[in-house]
């Protein structure tokens, strides 16, 4: 995703919540160095994550390529988070579409 190539951006914008501030940081999930450096700093209660490859017409052509945005990256967090055994809570906000598996089908949310 070109919007990540930087390993730790902080994004600008600012959010109150029981007069402390939040900030924001976008990061790049396929650095498992970066993801590590990241988490020992903040130590995050919470992640709130909503990456994702949606180009439909591209995750149809480049499997491989969708399959590292849209997966690996997700367990290269959950990885690091184990890792260094943070009790942090994720929260995954993913598209709707569904794409046929490996049976030739499509999966529902019951076999997942």
């Amino acid at each position: 995703m070109d919007c990540f190539k930087s390993p730790i951006t902080h994004k600008p914008t600012h959010a109150r919540k029981k007069n402390k501030l939040t900030r924001s940081r976008i990061l790049n999930l396929s650095s498992l160095t970066n993801i590590k450096k990241l988490l020992i700093i903040l130590k995050p209660k919470i992640i709130i994550n909503c990456t994702g490859l949606t180009k439909i017409d591209l995750c149809n052509k480049n499997y491989k390529y969708a399959f590292k945005e849209n997966v690996k990256s997700i367990q290269n967090l959950i990885n690091c988070l184990k890792d260094l055994n943070l009790k942090t809570q994720l929260v995954h906000i993913s598209s709707d579409q569904v794409y046929f598996g490996k049976k030739n089908k499509f999966n529902f949310e019951k076999d997942v």
